[in-house]
């Protein structure tokens, strides 16, 4: 998703996304979405539930199926995905910050667009979700990023870029409380995935990439690691 070459193009009050292995299903979507920006002024995106249609398996399930009927979202749940992954062909965001969020994306440099647009929206606006279904989300589609996963190197890169770019996005947030939610999405990337599915010697660029805040942790890694480095060295001069 290119912000500086897509967005900056888009004139319209509104913009709605939609990548193109998926695809909407409801000719009043747009307008549903619309009508909900209009009604609540302060509301900066807005999404709803979609079918996501999984190729490889050859299976279909509804996604971000919220308890209830439309409602607003906290910002604490964006961020940390606690009520699942928002799918990107669902939202529709107010062009209002399109400068601010240019200048977002050039400070953290993401590896994606959609979750991040979704992180700054939440912080400076509110999240409406509808319980409509108008849109399918096509997963393992080839060549698309959730086919691309199976590259372990490729995964593992894009994992040191997901760190980054939140330590980052919590340093740009910094003048709310709420930024403190960064720090569940970020541990889930480093230390729950990165530092497990690496190799031993790709541990020590996920531990180097954690933010000073971290740095009691950071410590508490970089002595483990260099201490299973040394056991396994001695182990085999010994041998």
């Amino acid at each position: 998703m290119n912000i500086e070459f897509n967005f900056t193009r888009a004139k319209g009050k509104f913009i709605a996304l939609c990548e193109g292995d998926d695809y909407w299903i409801d000719a009043d979507k747009l307008q549903t979405q619309v009508d909900i920006h209009k009604r609540y002024r302060n509301i900066t995106l807005s999404c709803h539930k979609a079918l996501e249609k999984n190729l490889s398996e050859k299976t279909e399930k509804l996604t971000y199926v919220l308890d209830g009927c439309d409602q607003f979202i906290e910002t604490e749940d964006i961020v940390t995905r606690k009520k699942g992954y928002l799918p990107t062909a669902s939202m529709m965001i107010t062009s209002d910050f399109m400068q601010q969020i240019s200048g977002y994306f050039k400070y953290i440099n993401p590896p994606v667009g959609d979750y991040f647009i979704q992180i700054f929206m939440a912080f400076y606006g509110r999240v409406y979700y509808l319980s409509t279904l108008t849109s399918v989300y096509r997963k393992n589609v080839e060549g698309s990023w959730s086919e691309t996963q199976s590259d372990s190197n490729a995964l593992l890169n894009h994992r040191l870029k997901m760190i980054a770019a939140l330590n980052k996005s919590w340093t740009y947030f910094s003048w709310t409380s709420k930024a403190n939610a960064i720090a569940i999405p970020w541990a889930h990337y480093s230390i729950g995935i990165a530092l497990p599915s690496a190799s031993c010697y790709a541990r020590l660029k996920v531990i180097k990439s954690f933010s000073p805040a971290f740095s009691i942790k950071k410590t508490r890694l970089l002595v483990r690691y260099y201490g299973f480095i040394f056991a396994r060295s001695f182990r085999r001069i010994k041998s």
